[in-house]
């Protein structure tokens, strides 16, 4: 057989010699073809490295489940929302005060006549502008910010040609793509202690998942989001005191895992991981998600019975947003209004239906989603025409 199962060098050798030169040739032009085509691929696939966020100003940090497959438009959007640079930041910006009643209260007089030492720890030289991440200077007036670094953790080693979403998000400015390396990030945390186990698939997908934003967080600190959520206004946390950590109330006495905020090795994130820990030798019988598990860590941190009483706990450095602060973007339902004192947007179905551009434009268009990543926008309203 001329043509066989396996290009060894001397099936080649033979095909010169005996055979036939023209089957030579065109097996080789396929080889040469096979070769060029591997080659041009991986000149467009981007390969992924771990590097540990820097703790100052507290890194933004961006993760998808466990399962997440090629990014999606909302993904690059809530990428690029984040990632903006605000040169004239609003009183509507999120930046550590409480946004309880009391608090709101104060801050609207603050603006008016100045911050004053005791709640906001603001000279009147700063006109009473609370401090972002990234100081401003005098020269700037103390309006605008140094853009922020935004990390995106993903699983995978890399990002193909095929993953267009991820292609894109590698050329927002202050944007890092990097890999999810389990066995670093676990190093030096307390979450190391799940790293004994053969594999971490042998854990629930929303453990594996609150196990490593613990693991981000226990370093650095700062704010881990998942992947396609949409801040609506500026969100900034300190490094320490004032608003160091965010939390948001969920229904019914729980808390809502959609932001997990906090300073660096804060008892919050102990508390979590002695839950992760725990629960892996129970296998999570008594906790079945990361609301329950942010939950009872909360309570246990905090050092409250009622998350509604937070703002009194050990956690009165936090900002607590209340659910109202977070509209679920849902398909099947008419679209909600984006209130103003809305901060997050997250979409609640599945994530399949966001790989067809009509049904994303649509819901771009719904939400108005261009006004918070303007060139994701374009992007996709590019590719939605072109598949018209």
């Amino acid at each position: 057989m001329l043509i066989g199962p396996r290009p060894t060098l001397g099936w080649l050798v033979y095909l010169m010699v005996k055979g036939s030169w023209y089957r030579m040739a065109v097996i080789l032009c396929i080889f040469g073809f096979a070769t060029l085509t591997i080659l041009h691929q991986g000149s467009r696939t981007l390969t992924l490295q771990y590097s540990k966020p820097m703790p100052f100003p507290p890194p933004m940090m961006f993760l998808p489940p466990p399962s997440h497959g090629y990014m999606t438009a909302l993904d690059a959007c809530s990428v690029e929302a984040a990632a903006i640079r605000v040169d004239n930041l609003e009183s509507s910006s999120l930046h550590g005060d409480k946004y309880d009643e009391r608090v709101r209260d104060a801050a609207k007089s603050e603006e008016e006549g100045g911050k004053s030492k005791k709640e906001g720890g603001k000279s009147k030289k700063e006109g009473g502008k609370s401090m972002k991440e990234g100081k401003k200077s005098k020269k700037e007036g103390g309006m605008g910010h140094i853009g922020r670094q935004v990390y995106v953790y993903l699983w995978q080693t890399s990002v193909g040609p095929k993953d267009v979403w991820g292609q894109w998000v590698t050329r927002l400015p202050g944007v890092r793509l990097d890999l999810l390396e389990v066995p670093k990030i676990v190093t030096r945390t307390p979450v190391k202690k799940l790293a004994k186990l053969r594999s971490w698939s042998s854990y629930p997908n929303w453990s594996v998942w609150a196990a490593a934003r613990v693991a981000l967080l226990w370093a650095a600190g700062g704010m881990v989001v998942p992947l396609g959520v949409v801040m609506t206004r500026p969100v900034w946390v300190e490094a320490a005191g004032l608003g160091s950590g965010i939390l948001v109330t969920g229904q019914g006495g729980t808390m809502d895992p959609v932001v997990l905020s906090s300073p660096a090795h804060h008892p919050l994130l102990s508390a979590l991981t002695t839950y992760l820990v725990n629960g892996t030798n129970n296998n999570f019988d008594q906790i079945t998600s990361q609301s329950e598990l942010l939950t009872k860590a909360v309570k246990e941190a905090c050092g409250v019975k009622n998350v509604a009483r937070l703002a009194v706990g050990n956690c009165s450095d936090f900002t607590i947003l209340p659910r109202s602060f977070i509209v679920d973007m849902d398909l099947t339902q008419t679209p909600q209004a984006v209130g103003s004192e809305s901060a997050f947007l997250r979409y609640i179905n599945e994530d399949y239906f966001l790989e067809d551009p009509v049904i994303a434009y649509q819901l771009f268009q719904n939400y108005h989603l261009s006004q918070y990543c303007p060139k994701t926008a374009n992007q996709l309203e590019v590719m939605f025409r072109q598949h018209l």
